[in-house]
């Protein structure tokens, strides 16, 4: 009899056991582990500061209009996205006719770069081109290697596309954002070669496309300028870039930055 008694005790622990986990992990958390989602608002973590002054983004005025369609991928089966417009949720700005624009991709292969006008027509293409075998990590455009200018007032939508290797369209990841050229504001006498002044002041001004070129040319530098890629990814944080691109960029404060494949 007590051995019954104690064998039913048993049994009813591991029944309260296996209902304890059912309720705090969910019917899918049993037998696999969930891969969390990536997003806007969720970071890798916190920046380390120790002797370095960091940016303080500010974004246009509440109410702009929303752009950035953060890395969606095509197929329910991904849920890290493959590629990320490295742009804040609202119109990102510049003060440059012929800025540089930044996306982060988790693998290499061709990708499909696009930039349309927005009107009440709708949107009126402006650039696309396919740019092959690129490299995973940091990727950049330059506007000014295609001979396109941006007007001022104008919002502007670019995105990059890629298709998973040997998957199809069907399951490629795509990324997209918006950008408005404004005039430049007044700096002062930052000379032109600090870039790290430069990334500072204009991210204080809300030019997010100015601010983080110019961290992530700092940060090419050989060597790398000390602090750069903390800021830059300070920026990309405060603009909301999803944690897999900063926890992809945490290597860089130890020296090492990600190489930038720069596409012509």
């Amino acid at each position: 009899m007590e051995r019954a008694n104690k064998i039913s005790l048993i049994v009813v622990g591991a029944v309260l056991l296996v209902l304890w986990v059912w309720a705090v992990l969910g019917p899918d958390g049993l037998g696999r582990r969930e891969v969390p989602e990536f997003g806007a608002g969720s970071f890798a973590g916190s920046v380390p500061t120790v002797g370095v002054v960091l940016p303080d983004y500010r974004p246009p005025r509440r109410g702009a209009p929303v752009g950035r369609v953060g890395g969606g991928t095509r197929s329910t089966e991904y849920r890290i996205p493959a590629l990320q417009a490295l742009a804040p949720p609202e119109v990102g700005l510049t003060a440059r006719a012929q800025p540089v624009l930044y996306w982060f991709a988790r693998m290499g292969g061709a990708v499909r770069f696009e930039l349309a006008e927005l009107s009440e027509l709708g949107e009126q293409r402006v650039l696309s081109v396919r740019l092959p075998d690129l490299e995973p990590g940091l990727q950049k455009l330059d506007l000014a290697d295609h001979d396109v200018f941006l007007r001022e007032g104008v919002i502007y939508v670019w995105s990059v596309r890629q298709d998973v290797p040997g998957l199809g369209l069907a399951l490629g990841s795509e990324s997209s954002a918006l950008i408005q050229r404004v005039p430049a504001p007044d700096l002062g006498d930052i000379p032109e070669g600090d870039l790290q002044s430069l990334g500072l002041a204009w991210a204080s001004a809300g030019l997010w496309y100015d601010s983080l070129d110019a961290f992530s040319r700092a940060a090419e530098r050989h060597p790398p300028a000390a602090g750069a890629a903390a800021q830059r990814r300070a920026l990309l944080q405060q603009g909301g870039v999803g944690a897999w691109v900063l926890g992809s960029l945490r290597g860089s404060l130890t020296g090492a930055t990600m190489p930038v494949a720069a596409s012509r």
